[in-house]
């Protein structure tokens, strides 16, 4: 027992040692042939310059990197760039479609302006979970499902401290979008400017018994021809925890706002910051088919035409509420008798009181009334340590000796 385990150890230590660094464009010309010649556990390192290229994983678990992740210089990440080639056949800039797990790692780069793939342009998931981190993905243009990033057939990447920047499908989900049991936890992720031109979502759309876990995230200026300028789900499940969600627009609206969730969806939000998101039915949060949505140390306000609405022809849908601030508080919900509305403690009707003004303008102030107000008991959240700002996130707001959560982001 003892010998078999040393040489496993031995066979370890051996692998760690062995693993290179390939130099790409000074030892490889292309980043393909990098990752062609690597091996378990080696860095494709990837010197500044745009690259037109598909790239294809090819189940390998290593590390394609620009030189961000040598430098910690964020510069680094707007000058390896990432674009597609005019010869090869139509595919995303990045492939991962071999079982690719979170070993599997592209860190340092921006992918950007592929308009000739017909899902998933910046980068495709399939049956692959890598780790996507410290990534720009602009302006890249998908038929169907997903302008930026697509996951499909039990696709689970990480996707952490990336940016999602104008961009746009012509059909269901301009920056992400998921199904057939996909599952990507995202943090620190900004999706602003992206569009869905239809069937929605324009910051994140899932379908077929996905579930979504986001954390840190920041939805803006994100937009939808048709229904939910931000989130739709159906048949799915969606997790978001801290989540600052502004300035969203949907132009014509059938049938969902903001956030939708149709066909027995759940959608589990906690202290996100919900404002000024705008549509021409409903403006804010749109169950249908039996869907739920549980709201807790969360900020509803200024969102038009309604906060919340539920459509009247849908199956029963359940609406849980609590150490929320809501404009216009539970007589403020559009709904008919379909729905189920648990309006529990702690909720208010109140001006949050935001900054208003410099970086973080969603910010509290001093006297937000939203400040220690949330729920005293925090077990169960799986809240992270740190808010966007990354202040603690359970502190003493209002110096009274007591540390409670404050509503919002």
């Amino acid at each position: 027992m003892k010998t078999s385990l040393y040489t496993f150890i031995f066979l370890m230590m051996s692998q760690v040692l062995m693993a290179q660094i390939l130099h790409v464009p000074q030892q490889y010309v292309t980043i393909q042939s990098g990752i062609d010649a690597a091996q378990t556990g080696d860095t494709v390192l990837v010197a500044p310059g745009t690259y037109y290229e598909f790239i294809n994983f090819n189940g390998k678990a290593i590390t394609v990197a620009s030189h961000f992740i040598t430098t910690g210089d964020t510069a680094m990440i707007s000058q390896t760039i990432l674009k597609p080639d005019t010869v090869n056949p139509p595919w995303a800039t990045v492939s991962f479609r071999n079982n690719e797990t979170r070993q599997s790692v592209l860190s340092g780069f921006t992918v950007r302006d592929n308009n000739r793939a017909w899902g998933g342009n910046g980068i495709t998931c399939e049956q692959a979970s890598p780790t996507l981190k410290n990534l720009k993905i602009i302006n890249n243009h998908a038929l169907y499902f997903g302008g930026g990033i697509w996951c499909v057939d039990s696709a689970s990447p990480l996707i952490a401290h990336v940016e999602l920047l104008g961009n746009t499908c012509t059909y269901r989900g301009g920056a992400i979008a998921c199904a057939l049991y996909s599952n990507p936890e995202l943090f620190d992720v900004k999706m602003i400017g992206n569009k869905a031109i239809f069937e929605g979502g324009g910051g994140i759309y899932c379908k077929e018994f996905s579930h979504p876990v986001l954390e840190n995230v920041v939805f803006s200026l994100d937009t939808s021809n048709y229904s939910s300028s931000v989130i739709k789900c159906i048949q799915s499940n969606i997790t978001v925890r801290n989540a600052i969600i502004t300035d969203n627009h949907v132009w014509q609206d059938a049938h969902g706002g903001t956030i939708a969730l149709y066909d027995s969806s759940i959608g589990n939000f906690t202290n996100i910051t919900m404002t000024n998101n705008t549509g021409n039915g409903e403006g804010g949060v749109y169950l249908y088919g039996g869907s739920s949505a549980t709201f807790t140390n969360s900020i509803l306000y200024n969102n038009a035409p309604a906060e919340l609405f539920f459509n009247e022809m849908s199956s029963p849908a359940t609406l849980t509420v609590s150490h929320c601030n809501i404009a216009g508080g539970e007589a403020g919900v559009v709904h008919s008798d379909s729905i189920s509305i648990q309006w529990l403690e702690g909720n208010i009707d109140a001006d949050p009181a935001f900054a208003g003004s410099g970086a973080t303008p969603f910010a509290l102030s001093e006297s937000s009334p939203c400040i220690d107000t949330g729920t005293a008991d925090t077990t169960g959240l799986m809240l992270p340590a740190v808010d966007l700002l990354m202040n603690h996130r359970i502190w003493d707001g209002n110096h009274n000796g007591v540390a409670i959560i404050d509503m919002g982001a």
